[in-house]
């Protein structure tokens, strides 16, 4: 009796548990992909990229590019490039935006500009000719969804911004796998509860069979 009790229970209890545990993953599931999509894939990735300098008897020109490597839209962008021992001769600017002179410029030691934005795919080549052969000192890339990041010419994919941001992934990917774990689980749990039954029956009348 007590056997045949349990295994009531254990049927009653079973799909109901396995049918919860199956949306809880999916839930987790739901969930991890949105914050991924809205964290890491619908948002700009400013990327900047100091090209080499080429020297000249009397000045140098010093050339940077900034793209727009993510799936959205970067606003009030500020692009800044500061040199060290030399002035700003002449500058010229190869952009797909709009963009304004916010300071500096010519017989100044930087140069700043300010773009209302760069869409996903659009970029910005900064041509800097100097007085004489002066360091370029520090570029800065800003924008009101964050700062801009060094990198090289070319697309990345899902590039961490920090190792935050890194760890924030594999946490993702944990909770994604295991949500997939459950789940499958949860589905098998609630199969198996319905074939056991049907097991049992046909135990039993075979054992009433006479030989």
């Amino acid at each position: 009796m007590s056997g045949n009790s349990k295994s009531s229970w254990w049927d009653r209890i079973g799909p109901l548990a396995a049918v919860v545990s199956a949306v809880v993953a999916l839930a987790l599931l739901v969930f991890g992909a949105g914050f991924v999509y809205q964290r890491f894939i619908d948002v700009p990735r400013l990327r900047y990229t100091v090209l080499p300098s080429y020297q000249l008897p009397e000045s140098a020109l010093a050339a940077i590019v900034v793209e727009n490597r993510g799936q959205a839209t970067a606003h009030d962008v500020l692009i800044r490039a500061s040199f060290s021992g030399a002035n700003i001769e002449q500058y010229t600017v190869n952009s797909s935006e709009i963009f304004t002179l916010a300071e500096g410029g010519e017989g100044a030691p930087f140069v700043a500009l300010s773009l209302k934005r760069m869409v996903s795919g659009s970029s910005v080549t900064l041509y800097i000719l100097t007085s004489k052969q002066g360091d370029l000192e520090s570029v800065t890339v800003t924008a009101d969804e964050g700062p801009g990041l060094k990198g090289t010419v070319g697309r990345d994919f899902m590039e961490p911004r920090s190792s935050g941001e890194l760890f924030s992934v594999i946490v993702i990917l944990a909770v994604g796998m295991y949500a997939i774990y459950e789940l499958l689980k949860g589905l098998m749990q609630s199969i198996k509860r319905l074939l056991l039954p049907r097991r049992d029956g046909d135990s039993e009348m075979s054992q009433e069979r006479p030989d």
